[in-house]
């Protein structure tokens, strides 16, 4: 019959050595101390680009507004970006967006907002007219969400030889735009559309003149 000794050992099976069970219990606390640690180092923070967008939006005394159609011949890029950045009252209190398909809206400075703007310029795929005039839509709504007086550019080629179904909600467009312009604060519309002889572009700045906004053609 087997026995154990009298330390509770079973015979012929070593004893368990004190030191490799510290051995053990350092090793989890080593890979506790590891996690915390880079939990710490990678948790998700703010975003300088974030703070600075937000610290510009707080101290803003205009807003910029560049809403890109569709992109244009490359020989017009650099001038029509001038043009647009040559609006800009003051750089340092001008919260700069644009509305387009391929960058990001919200640009931190003049130097991220003249090479977004290129950007839109250059990689903006053709959508139909539809999709396009959603982008004004948008902007349309954003406006009602600032005070400051607003510059709107518009850029780009309108698709079609038409306004066709999107006339009415050019028409709401431009009716929402007004009110803000008349309720909350002054809106300025630039129109650097491409080519400025296509029928599409003159109805469609025709439908924001018979609204009663301003638009200033480059």
């Amino acid at each position: 019959m087997t026995t154990s000794d009298d330390n509770g050992d079973m015979p012929g099976v070593p004893r368990p050595r004190k030191r490799a069970w510290i051995l053990v219990f350092s090793a989890f606390a080593l890979l506790a101390v590891t996690g915390l640690t880079l939990s710490i180092l990678y948790r998700e923070a703010p975003k300088s680009g974030d703070i600075v967008n937000k610290a510009r939006k707080r101290s803003a005394k205009h807003v910029e507004y560049a809403i890109v159609f569709s992109a244009i011949p490359p020989e017009l890029v650099d001038s029509v970006v001038n043009s647009v950045l040559a609006s800009i009252p003051d750089t340092a209190t001008t919260d700069l967006v644009i509305g387009s398909t391929v960058v990001d809206p919200s640009c931190a400075n003049v130097s991220e907002y003249r090479r977004n703007l290129r950007r839109a310029l250059t990689e903006s795929r053709k959508t139909p007219l539809g999709k396009q005039t959603q982008i004004m839509s948008m902007v349309a709504g954003l406006l009602i969400k600032t005070e400051q007086p607003a510059t709107l550019h518009l850029l780009g080629t309108l698709e079609g030889d038409s306004l066709g179904g999107v006339r009415s909600r050019t028409q709401q467009s431009a009716a929402g735009i007004k009110l803000r312009n008349d309720v909350i604060g002054p809106v300025s519309i630039v129109n650097h559309l491409y080519p400025t002889t296509s029928a599409t572009h003159t109805d469609y700045i025709s439908i924001f003149q018979s609204a009663g906004l301003t638009v200033t053609s480059r």
